[in-house]
């Protein structure tokens, strides 16, 4: 199993769930409420995408995850435990989505993650992500290109991009221009801007 979309109706990802699994790919649904201990240590993924649902990712929690390279957090998230990304030599990108950094230790992250890995944050909390404990430890943080950030929409699900003109440009919010944008989904339709 290289792939595997989560279910809205799943709270909870259990311990050692996916652990040393050859999972490469996995959509995590709005509704997921916590990953737990060990869940995808040493599994083969290469970005992880964490809803605004989920509050905490425990200890150990992506430990060893080696091709790891993207890791997007939640805006719902308040606590990211003991190694839970430690050996994840190839993690360069972390964005945060929550404008109040989650509670992290010294060790949730590798020293040459905080050293080299670029965090990404919102521009307003930029300064609460450079005051705070260990997210300070970053020493390349940079603000996000989006000024509105998309957290109420389901990225397992389909979106559709347009320009301000109403022509259909993509289907993705990843690699677009500066600019002004309206993702819709569903019913929702948000505006966002690209810097």
């Amino acid at each position: 199993m290289k792939s595997i979309v989560l279910p809205s109706s799943i709270i909870e990802i259990e311990e050692n769930a996916f652990a040393c699994c050859y999972l490469e790919e996995i959509k995590l649904n709005e509704g997921l409420k916590m990953i737990g201990e060990d869940a995808f240590v040493s599994s083969n993924l290469e970005k992880i995408t964490i809803p605004s649902s989920v509050s905490s990712i425990q200890d150990k929690a992506f430990s060893n995850c080696s091709k790891l390279r993207e890791v997007i957090l939640g805006n719902g998230l308040k606590l990211i435990g003991e190694n839970a990304f430690s050996s994840c030599w190839e993690l360069s990108k972390i964005t945060s989505l929550n404008p109040i950094p989650p509670i992290i230790s010294s060790n949730t992250f590798e020293y040459s993650t905080y050293r080299n890995a670029s965090l990404f944050v919102s521009e307003e909390a930029y300064y609460d992500y450079k005051a705070a404990q260990y997210w300070s430890s970053f020493k390349q943080m940079e603000t996000s290109g989006l000024d509105s950030i998309i957290t109420d929409i389901d990225y397992a699900q389909p979106i559709e991009i347009y320009n301000l003109k109403g022509i259909k440009i993509g289907v993705s919010t990843n690699n677009l221009d500066a600019g002004v944008y309206i993702v819709r989904q569903g019913a929702k339709t948000r505006k966002i801007i690209v810097k």
